[in-house]
Formats: C-alpha cells, structure tokens, sequence
C-alpha cells in the first residue's frame, strides 16, 4: 500500500506540482501569517469583536455569492486563465489591505472591509478552478493521493507561516523600538504576508497552456454534459456549508479566543496555531489510505462527525492545552475531510459540471463560515465562546448525519456507472 502511495506521487505532473506550489504559498501567506495576525492586528487598532467578525464574515459571504460565477467563468473563459487572475488580485488585495492605517480614520473601516472584499471576491477565480484543473492533469489513480498532497502542503505551509507569525511582531518590534502591542509590528508582518503571494502568481504563470487537455476537454463536452445535476448541487452545497461552520469557528477565533479569553501571549498562539497546521498537514496525507480502507463516504461522513467532537474541548474546557487537542482535532480531520470531499464532488458528476460543482461546494462554505462568523461574534459578545463553539458543533453534526443519509447509497455518476449493462 505503501510503495503505491509513493509511486502515485512520482507520477505527478508538471501543471499539477505547480499548482500545488501555488496552494503551499497560499498556506504560507494566508492560512499561516494572516490568519494569525490579521485579527490580533485589528484588535490593536482598537476595534471588537463585531468588526473582526463582520470583517471576516463579510468576506466569506463575498467569496460564497462569487463562487458559483467562479466556476461559469473558468468553463467559459478558460480555467487556466482565471485561476492566474485571482492569484494577482489577490496578491493586490493583500498588499493593499495594511494601507488602511494610513488613510484618515473616517476611512479606516471601508479600507479594510473593500480590500477584504477584493481579496474575497479573486479567492473563488483561483480555488474554485484549481479543482477542475487538477481533475484535467491528473489520472483517476493518482487524484486521491495529489488532491491529499496539495491539502498537505497547504497546512505545512501554514504550520510555518504560523510558527513565523508567533515571532514576526517581536522581531519588527525590536527592529522599530517600539511595544509589541503596537499596531505597526502587526502592519509590517502582513505586508510581508501579502509579498509571498506574488510567488504563487509566478508559478501559476509557469503552468504550460499546451499540456493542458482540460480546457479542450470541457470545450468538447459541455454539450453532452447532460441535464443540470441540481438535487446533486443543492446536496453537496448545503452539507459543506453546515460543516463548514465547524471548521470555521475556532479557525478565525482560536487566536481571538486564546487572547481575549485565556489572555495567551502572541509568541503562544503562534506556536498552538503551528502545531496545529503540521499536524493536519501530516493527516492531509493519510486520506488516500483512509479512502482505500473505508471509502470516500465513510472517510467524509464519520469524518464530520469527528470534527463535532473535537470542538467539544474548546467549548466545556477554558484552558490553552485542552482547547489546542480541540483545535487540533478540528483541522486535522477537516483536511483529510476536505480533500476527499471535494475529489467526490468532483466525480460524482460529469466533467461538464466538475467546474461549476467545484463553485457549488465553495460558495457552501463561504456561507456557512460567514454566519457562523458574522452571527457567530454576536453569540460571543452576548453568551460567550461555551455557546459560540457548542452551535457550531450542532450544525456540523447536522451536516455530517446529512451526508451519511443521503449517500449511503451511489448518486450521480457513481449510480449511472454502477448499472450493470445488459445485452440486448
């Protein structure tokens, strides 16, 4: 089993490792570095709960409503080419959005809130084609173990970008002799942040046009893509969206939560938040193994359900070390459950609709994580984080016994391929 696994990842090719490349930068700046400090950052220039959560809610739902447009763009104006477009302008967006300090105070809040839109809004052009052309680079045998890899990578990538985000703002701190707790350290690290995008545009330019079969693909059967899978999208979309709220909660307010509630040092949180990315990077990897004991389905459905009882920790015990096993427990099996949900979402229809399901599933998560968020700092403000955390266990346990319901047995492709053919 093994020896298979290896072989698979030396069969990867060129267009797909530099679109993992592409992912692990992202990891790097935003699943690393901003997630850490962005929040924490907004804190020090004074704003609350609400405003970090509007901000961040507000993106997710800019992302959700862009998601499924996303898709038609990339089936319709080339999926290469859009995913080279959300990377520059998120690379824009990026480095814009710690200019905001600079801008009269007036402003401030229409800085931060239209940069993270612009940020929100390229995201789906980049992830949302990203699925579909892997699908076009890769063979049937070896998706599992690159859409395992990329997942992987990416929270490798923010496993380092978290431990260099712990000590980023002591380090400007020093190099500028002024207190830690002063917005400017904060600033400059996301500048930083915002920089490394840049290189994940170059290696999205690097992917080759002529190796790449899926544009033709699609061009070829978009008319015999069959009717419009709606009860498919409809399913797919709404039991990410739920289980996106788990993933969601203590992803955007873990540091919020170890700051303001367990009044953790920054140096600290940097250092749980990294723990935690190389631990579900190194999970990210084992989902093909999972897929090939259990299959896709028992791997997503009981693998939702693990996610409800990881955040159990963070909501009934208030202590760094318990809530880092939540934590923990919380990214590691979203990203084996992400990677495998989205290699099914992307099999169980047709390669005419791979590019519009891979928006369905995206913008599911964007408005689960943006009500979880938006409504979710409101519960935080009014009851505390025990009822903000155990809410967001509930509607992923919904999700999770929703997609154990209604997979249990083959739908779209996989029913049509399990009738067996009979002679005439």
């Amino acid at each position: 089993m093994f020896n298979d696994y290896f072989q698979q990842l030396r069969l990867i090719s060129r267009n797909a490792w530099l679109c993992i490349v592409s992912w692990t930068v992202l990891g790097f700046a935003y699943f690393g570095i901003y997630l850490v400090l962005f929040n924490l950052y907004l804190l020090r220039l004074g704003y609350g709960y609400e405003f970090v959560g509007l901000v961040n809610g507000v993106g997710m739902i800019a992302f959700a409503i862009f998601s499924i447009p996303a898709g038609f763009l990339g089936k319709r104006l080339g999926i290469r080419r859009m995913m080279i477009a959300g990377m520059g302008l998120m690379a824009v967006g990026f480095g814009v959005l710690p200019l905001a300090e600079y801008v009269p105070k007036a402003w401030q809040e229409g800085w931060f809130l239209g940069a993270w839109l612009l940020v929100s809004l390229s995201a789906p052009l980049f992830t949302v084609n990203s699925a579909p052309f892997m699908m076009g680079v890769t063979n049937p045998n070896e998706r599992n173990h690159v859409f395992s890899l990329q997942g992987a990578l990416f929270s490798l990538a923010g496993f380092a970008g978290s431990l260099i985000a712990g000590f980023l703002p002591n380090l400007f701190s020093s190099m500028l002799e002024i207190p830690s707790d002063h917005p400017a350290p904060f600033r400059f690290s996301l500048f930083l942040a915002g920089s490394a995008v840049i290189i994940g545009l170059l290696t999205i330019l690097a992917t080759r046009e002529e190796n790449l079969e899926l544009e033709q693909e699609h061009e070829h059967e978009s008319k015999g893509a069959g009717p419009m899978p709606l009860a498919l999208f409809i399913m797919m979309g709404c039991i990410y969206m739920l289980r996106s709220t788990g993933e969601s909660a203590p992803n955007v307010f873990f540091n919020v939560y170890l700051e303001t509630g367990l009044h953790a040092s920054t140096a600290l949180i940097g250092s749980l938040v990294a723990i935690c990315r190389l631990i579900a990077g190194v999970a990210a990897l084992a989902m093909p193994l999972f897929v090939a004991r259990w299959g896709k389905e028992r791997v997503i459905g009981w693998g939702i359900l693990g996610v409800v009882l990881s955040i159990l920790p963070l909501a009934l015990i208030p202590h760094w070390g318990t809530a880092e096993i939540g934590f923990i427990g919380v990214m590691a099996l979203s990203a084996i459950v992400n990677a495998a949900y989205f290699v099914y979402g992307q099999e169980i229809v047709s390669s005419g609709w791979q590019a519009v399901m891979s928006g369905v599933i995206s913008m599911g998560g964007g408005v689960g994580g943006s009500f979880i968020l938006i409504f979710g700092s409101r519960i935080i403000s009014a009851y505390g984080y025990v009822s903000f955390f155990l809410t967001a266990a509930f509607l992923t346990a919904v999700g999770g016994l929703l997609f154990l319901g209604y997979f249990r047995k083959p739908r779209g492709e996989f029913a049509r391929r399990s009738i067996p053919v009979t002679a005439d």
